[in-house]
């Protein structure tokens, strides 16, 4: 019997797309701009892993309450994927410090040992596509359906759902959620969680020559749920090649050089034990209290991330010892595989984290072989039109070979390829200026090592510019940086500075300086940026300037604060983070952001008086400008109004593929039938057609043109008409059955009277031959219309 689509989809949109492996393409770092902390560590860690500008909000993520998170913070997050346009391949969610340890959650999940009162910080995110709620009543023990009990790992992708252990079509959806690090007391301090992220970043690749300790001890009821993996494991890692040791005690021995460390113990003497760790480590201690940071008993994981840990992890309240609550000893074995430290630990983590929080850097990979990626075509001048770029990367892995390439425009994904095959870029579409383009180069293996190129180019289509200098590029919390800013070709509307995915400055005029004190950027190394947008609907954007605010700080000097008015396009379906931008050298703590005139068009569903941005969901049919007014108060004043003006916009919709003009029946006694599978959004270039009902191994073409007609044609009809472009001779499977995944970047969609772009329709039709009918000996399919939306 024929398969149908949905059988053939099952089979073939697991290859249509690669965006997992772990690299900071991936990552959402989500810091709050009202805290010192977080901003510091966040601009540090955006640095130390080049983390696209894009991928970087601004909200605080922990409002306390698991109500309040579901109600706003969770709708904002999933919103802010959507309105940066990174929703297609974010699967890392990385929390700051500065943002407490835990939210309150009781009467949600049920245990049969001790009650559930608390989620931890980063739980919520990781199951924000799990639950829009978590109903009432969810169990404890609520199977992690990434999890798995095989040896096996797995490239993890937050667009992917799982059952088992396994990709599958219907099934669970989540994303990878770490916490750099805890600060508050019997944390770790602010150099600890930096040097957590130095050690994190030269462990990768580093293929570390230490050992993995599996430590069995005499606490059966903290030792006894893991350490039955212990000795195959061990064997398993020493197979690889690596060091693995299953010992009898708490700890390892002094002078141990350690890659990783399990063990089960409620007081182990951490910091007076003299082993050391190789940049790179996970550790834990399986015991109750290790991540409640409210209570002295027992010992913290901080503790091992004092001690040169890359990654620990804990529970946040008496969790009872069931296994599914903690990772396994697997961890270190998917990790010695070359995963992620994120991707390991959720791998061996049976149970769903619901009280279970993970610090440390989640892209660490010290045992991978990253491919070396390299683009041909970047342009050294200023361009327009269309530029071919041709993707090319080599390995290090003994038998990996490339499987594709992913190509990004300041952090936009705009389609995958495969090797042999260039990028077509239409920088039409893109604002005049300069641009950030990532190569990103995904191996064959399981885990999907991922290595990534990245370089710039500057479009000139449209005769818009925009430039920006500053008067430092470097200065203290207390200074006030003056940015000069210039625009050019048409009449303004405004120019926006930009830190990451936030306006900190704004300017309605063609040239104008503005200033912005250090206090607002935060400590660390930043990157400013300026865009413009004129009146007739173009854009331009600047280079990117990078700026060092260090951590000294002074007392103000008593001006008010100054607030901008400014633009926020978003979409009519997805709450907005709308930032509320000021300046002024006050400490942070002591602003109050007042809202005067709430959006007409939208709900505020964050009004916290010290949060400098909103959370607007927008009302049922929300469409064109509307509008935030608000100001500023600090010790040394108050500022004027500004006003946030909201565009809300419909978001684009891909219509589904439609059959029309019905075929005739064949010898197999029905109707050859197309089909398709994949995504018709042009930029992930995941589109493919299939054909069915036909004779067992006939031979057929795909064509395919611009326009519909009904004209019969040997034994059938045709469907198409219009600059006529036939593909390749293919032959039908023993299900009668032909599917092709289409490649926009190569001929001949890529240019020419055949190109398929954003917004072309295009007809498609399956011609067959059919000698067991008889008559003209061929017929054809039905027609398929598909519109390609971006």
């Amino acid at each position: 019997m024929p398969r149908t689509r949905f059988e053939i989809l099952a089979t073939l949109t697991l290859c249509a797309s690669a965006v997992a492996g772990g690299s900071s393409e991936n990552v959402l770092l989500v810091i709050d701009p009202a805290s010192p902390v977080s901003l510091y560590v966040g601009n540090y860690y955006r640095a130390a892993r080049s983390i696209p500008d894009r991928n970087v909000v601004y909200f605080a993520p922990n409002p306390g309450h698991y109500a309040s998170f579901k109600d706003a913070t969770q709708l904002a997050f999933l919103g802010a994927l959507e309105n940066q346009g990174v929703a297609d391949h974010i699967d890392y969610v990385v929390l700051t410090p500065g943002i407490g340890f835990q939210m309150s959650a009781s009467g949600l999940v049920t245990d049969g040992c001790s009650p559930v009162t608390r989620f931890s910080t980063t739980a919520p995110f990781a199951l924000a596509r799990a639950y829009a709620s978590v109903p009432v009543g969810t169990s404890s023990t609520t199977t992690n359906q990434y999890a798995s009990t095989s040896s096996n790992a797995l490239a993890f992708d937050a667009n992917q759902a799982y059952a088992n252990g396994a990709a599958v079509t219907n099934g669970t959806r989540y994303f990878l959620s770490a916490m750099l690090g805890y600060d508050g007391a019997l944390g770790n301090t602010v150099p600890e969680i930096l040097a957590l992220i130095d050690n994190s970043v030269v462990a990768d690749e580093s293929h570390p020559t230490g050992t993995f300790y599996m430590c069995q001890t005499t606490d059966s009821a903290r030792s006894g749920p893991r350490h039955g993996l212990y000795p195959a494991v061990t064997s398993a890692i020493q197979a690889l090649g690596f060091g693995a040791q299953h010992l009898m005690a708490v700890l390892p021995p002094n002078s141990s050089t350690c890659t990783g460390i399990m063990t089960g113990w409620a007081d182990p003497l951490i910091d007076t034990t003299l082993f050391t760790f190789l940049p790179g480590a996970f550790a834990d201690h399986l015991t109750s209290y290790a991540a409640t940071f409210d209570t002295s008993s027992q010992t913290k994981m901080s503790r091992w991330i004092a001690k040169g840990a890359s990654g620990t992890s804990g529970t946040v309240e008496e969790p009872c010892n069931y296994a599914g609550k903690f990772p396994t000893a697997r961890l270190h074995l998917y990790y010695a595989q070359g995963a992620s430290l994120g991707e390991a630990w959720y791998r061996s983590l049976g149970f769903a984290p619901f009280q279970v929080l993970f610090t440390g850097d989640p892209l660490t990979r010290p045992f991978a072989h990253l491919p070396q990626p390299t683009l041909v075509g970047l342009p050294a001048s200023p361009v327009s039109g269309t530029i071919a770029l041709t993707p090319s990367a080599t390995t290090p892995h003994p038998t990996a070979a490339i499987a594709s390439f992913e190509l990004l425009v300041d952090g936009v994904s705009f389609g995958t390829t495969s090797p042999g095959h260039d990028f077509a870029l239409d920088t039409t579409r893109l604002a005049d200026g300069w641009h950030e383009v990532r190569l990103l180069a995904f191996d064959d293996t399981a885990v999907k090592s991922t290595g990534h190129f990245v370089g710039s180019f500057v479009s000139a289509n449209h005769a818009r510019t925009v430039s920006m200098s500053l008067s430092a590029t470097s200065g203290s919390l207390t200074q006030q940086f003056g940015v000069t800013l210039a625009a050019s070709g048409a009449a303004v509307s405004t120019i926006d500075v930009l830190q990451g995915g936030r306006v900190v400055a704004s300017s309605a005029n063609a040239s104008a300086v503005v200033g912005v004190f250090g206090r607002t950027l935060g400590s660390g190394l930043s990157r400013l940026q300026a865009r413009a947008r004129f009146v007739d609907g173009t854009s331009a954007t600047s280079a990117p300037i990078q700026i060092d605010v260090s951590t000294v700080d002074g007392p103000a000097i008593g001006n008010a604060p100054i607030v901008f008015s400014y633009t926020k396009r978003a979409r009519n379906d997805s709450v907005a983070v709308i930032e509320l931008p000021a300046t002024f050298d006050d400490p942070l703590a002591n602003a109050l952001w007042n809202v005067s005139g709430p959006p007409s068009q939208g709900t505020l569903l964050m009004p916290s008086a010290n949060a400098p941005y909103r959370f607007v969901k927008p009302s049922v049919g929300a469409l064109g400008t509307d509008s935030l007014t608000f100001s500023v108060t600090t010790p040394s004043g108050s500022s004027v109004s500004a006003i946030a003006t909201i565009v809300w916009e419909a978001p684009v919709v891909c219509t589904a593929p439609a059959n029309y003009c019905a075929a005739t029946v064949n010898s197999t006694g029905l109707p050859a039938t197309m089909g398709w599978f994949g995504s018709t959004r042009f930029a992930e270039n995941a589109f493919g057609l299939s054909a069915y009902n036909l004779p067992v191994s006939t031979l057929g073409i795909y064509f395919y043109g611009d326009t519909a007609v009904q004209i019969p044609f040997g034994n059938g009809v045709r469907c198409v008409d219009g600059a006529l472009q036939r593909l390749a001779v293919l032959q039908a499977d023993s299900f009668g059955s032909v599917n092709l995944l289409l490649d926009f970047n190569a001929p001949p969609f890529a240019s020419g009277p055949g190109a398929i772009g954003v917004s072309s329709t295009k007809r498609f039709q399956f011609w067959l031959r059919d000698v067991l009918a008889g008559g003209s000996n061929f017929n054809l399919t039905d027609g398929l219309a598909v519109t390609f939306c971006p």
